[in-house]
């Protein structure tokens, strides 16, 4: 006897997606292979458009003119005696420079030595100003801590210091360039015409020079200590001695040089 039994709704449904699930995924395969192409396409149509691209741009090679002209000129059939002619001339342009360069330094040369020259001839090395340039240079710092009237005799002294030592030949010297340069005395030579040389201390050296050096003949040291016989005078950190011995103190010595600074 063959019982039958009924089917349930459940394993209908069952059944049925069963037979239809592989048409359903190739259905929806289908579907996306098409949507693919279809949005790749709108894709490129739209970059075309707007001009965005991913392929390489071939750039064309940017020469000069005279290198496009050369190329030019390689291509052409130019006979054996034509080439010979324009390497010949081109050879000819090239050393025709060169020589124009070789003169063009050398007149740079002559006119720089001419400058340097002339630079030099305008350093005016006459004993006032080589006289009032050491004033300056040893002395001129005496205007910050002094009196006007100590900063002259402090300067009046160093020229005279100067001057004395030339009239007495010390360490050989016949001139004030001598007794300047003198090796060891002076060590602001280094700095001579570095610095503008106020008017008034050309004055004092011009008065110096005219009309003789005030102190002894002998005072012929200066120094921030005391040196030879005796001193002079003392004014902020110099000291202006003498060969011998004054026998009067620093003050009589002072009153002395006021006395006889008085120049017209």
């Amino acid at each position: 006897m063959i019982t039958l039994q009924r089917e349930t709704f459940g394993d209908f449904i069952w059944r049925l997606l069963a037979q239809i699930m592989p048409i359903c995924t190739i259905a929806f395969l289908f579907v996306v292979c098409l949507i693919t192409r279809i949005g790749n396409h709108e894709i490129a149509s739209l970059e075309r458009e707007l001009g965005v691209t991913d392929e390489i741009l071939v750039v064309p090679e940017r020469i000069s003119v005279e290198e496009a002209f050369d190329r030019y000129i390689d291509t052409l059939p130019i006979p054996e005696r034509t080439i010979e002619r324009f390497v010949s001339i081109h050879e000819e342009e090239i050393l025709m420079a060169r020589e124009n360069v070789a003169i063009q330094n050398a007149d740079e040369k002559i006119a720089t030595k001419m400058e340097v020259k002339a630079e030099v001839q305008a350093v005016d090395t006459s004993d006032e100003m080589l006289l009032a340039q050491i004033m300056h240079l040893e002395e001129g710092i005496t205007r910050v801590y002094v009196s006007p009237e100590e900063a002259r005799m402090a300067h009046l002294l160093c020229g005279s210091v100067i001057i004395h030592r030339r009239n007495m030949h010390y360490m050989g010297a016949n001139s004030i360039r001598d007794v300047i340069y003198a090796p060891g005395q002076y060590s602001s030579i280094g700095k001579l015409y570095t610095e503008p040389i106020p008017e008034e201390t050309m004055q004092w050296a011009r008065e110096l020079l005219q009309n003789g050096p005030i102190g002894p003949a002998d005072m012929i040291f200066q120094s921030q200590s005391e040196q030879g016989g005796g001193t002079y005078a003392h004014i902020y950190n110099q000291y202006f001695c003498c060969l011998t011995d004054l026998n009067v103190t620093t003050e009589d010595n002072m009153e002395v040089v006021v006395a006889e600074v008085q120049l017209p």
